[in-house]
């Protein structure tokens, strides 16, 4: 139950069938995320998929430079929008 008494009611849905699962990874250091994180952009990059329909999304803007300074050594291109 929302705790908003005033918002309208919605259902969340898709048209789409199931995906994959989310697949949750558990990290000491923010290297050591950033580090796997360009290397997971690296091996989709390799296996076919384009670098512009990669995105990376963070919660927390700390994470922000370990990510730029990770994407830059493993040379994987980016932006920041």
């Amino acid at each position: 139950m929302a705790q908003d008494q005033s918002r309208i009611p919605k259902t969340l849905y898709t048209r789409k069938g199931a995906g994959q699962p989310v697949e949750v990874l558990q990290f000491s250091y923010m290297s050591e995320e950033a580090d796997a994180i360009a290397a997971e952009i690296g091996r989709r990059a390799a296996s076919g998929c384009a670098w512009h329909d990669i995105a990376v999304i963070y919660r927390q803007n700390r994470l922000s430079r370990a990510i730029e300074e990770a994407l830059i050594q493993a040379r994987v291109p980016y932006e920041i929008g």
